[in-house]
């Protein structure tokens, strides 16, 4: 303030150097002045600001943000209520015959023929889809010490369809890896995937022993 004083008190000379002197003050003063200006916000900029709050686009993100978290919510409650879901399979299986033992390009092929009847019909909830079942004859041999071979299976979408019967021979092939099934002992087993709405899935079985190859082809 005293230069700035004293540079009005020498404006009557008229000298260079004191008009240099004053540019060199009154130029910060400026950039002083428009930076404090610049830094408080006017009102139009706060007004913009609050009217953007409630546009359209953004009163839209607010409900799908609320939407995706319900739907979260009712998925954890589905998936709860699975659990505390409590069923009561009835399954039974039978050989009711074998058509042919015979080996074929070094390997053991037989023909079988299979009663079976099941009541899946409690494992249904509102939050299953559907059933996937099949039937595997599981066996053990020198070469490998587990066998599954899928003998038959079925798709069940229905409540409804869950209580049937089939009387059948073995939908797809019955060969070992081998020659082995000659006088062999198998298990026959029923598994079904549960394939819920949501959630993950499951699988629940039921198996059946006692069953034996014949001993000589035919």
């Amino acid at each position: 303030m005293f230069l700035k004083w004293l540079i009005m008190r020498s404006w009557s000379l008229k000298s260079p150097c004191i008009e240099i002197l004053q540019i060199l003050v009154e130029i910060p003063l400026i950039k002083i002045h428009s930076s404090v200006v610049s830094v408080a916000p006017s009102f139009s900029v706060q007004a913009f600001r609050l009217e953007g709050m409630h546009t359209f686009l953004y009163r839209l993100n607010a409900v799908l943000s609320f939407a995706l978290l319900a739907l979260a919510a009712i998925c954890i409650a589905a998936s709860m209520t699975d659990m505390i879901h409590k069923s009561n399979p009835s399954v039974d299986i039978k050989v009711l015959k074998f058509d042919g033992l015979r080996e074929i390009y070094g390997n053991d092929e037989a023909r079988v023929a299979l009663n079976i009847s099941a009541d899946l019909s409690s494992i249904f909830s509102w939050n299953t889809k559907q059933l996937f079942v099949f039937v595997a004859a599981e066996y053990t041999t020198p070469k490998n010490s587990w066998n599954q071979i899928s003998l038959w299976d079925s798709i069940i979408t229905a409540k409804e369809d869950a209580v049937f019967q089939a009387l059948e021979y073995n939908k797809y092939a019955f060969i070992d890896q081998g020659k082995n099934f000659r006088g062999l002992s198998f298990n026959l087993t029923m598994y079904w995937h549960v394939m819920p709405k949501t959630t993950m899935m499951y699988i629940g079985s039921k198996s059946f022993t006692g069953f034996k190859f014949p001993d000589n082809y035919f």
